[in-house]
């Protein structure tokens, strides 16, 4: 069993996490739609509902972008950004608030693992996933144990 140090999320590291998460995803919608508003901005000859579709596509990745952004800050969400550390062993990773709180998920729950530059994510639905910074091991063994055991393992 290895344990991580404490660490807490920022707002802005919670909002890079989850948009980085979502361009991951979604990368294409979001160039396809660029790319289609920008098609209909070179037409000579524009109806209104092309003004609309050409609207849209512009202001559908900054309508994102805010979405993502009040969330992030959102008092409701104040639990992703709680100071923990988690305890992993090979068959579960136990996670402990400061508030005392705890949440063991078993490692079959785990369903994909998406490694970002600073964090390791684990997706335990297709949308919820467990935040593991890079920097919180403790050594570099035990970074190495996770990857073997957890990163490598869970199918993506």
């Amino acid at each position: 069993m290895i344990r991580t140090e404490r660490f807490a999320l920022t707002n802005q590291e919670y909002f890079k996490i989850i948009l980085t998460s979502y361009l991951k995803k979604r990368w294409w919608i979001i160039s396809l739609l660029l790319l289609s508003g920008l098609l209909f901005s070179l037409r000579n000859e524009k109806d209104s509902f092309e003004y609309f579709l050409m609207f849209f596509a512009f202001f559908y990745p900054i309508i994102v972008l805010i979405s993502f952004w009040r969330y992030s800050k959102s008092k409701d969400n104040k639990l992703f950004l709680v100071e923990r550390f988690y305890e992993i062993s090979v068959d579960s990773i136990t996670g402990i608030l400061s508030d005392g709180s705890e949440s063991i998920i078993k490692k079959d729950n785990f369903i994909k693992t998406v490694e970002l530059r600073k964090y390791y994510l684990l997706y335990i639905s297709k949308n919820q996933f467990v935040i593991f910074p890079k920097k919180a091991f403790i050594n570099q063994q035990d970074k190495d144990w996770f990857i073997l055991e957890y990163i490598k393992k869970i199918t993506n």
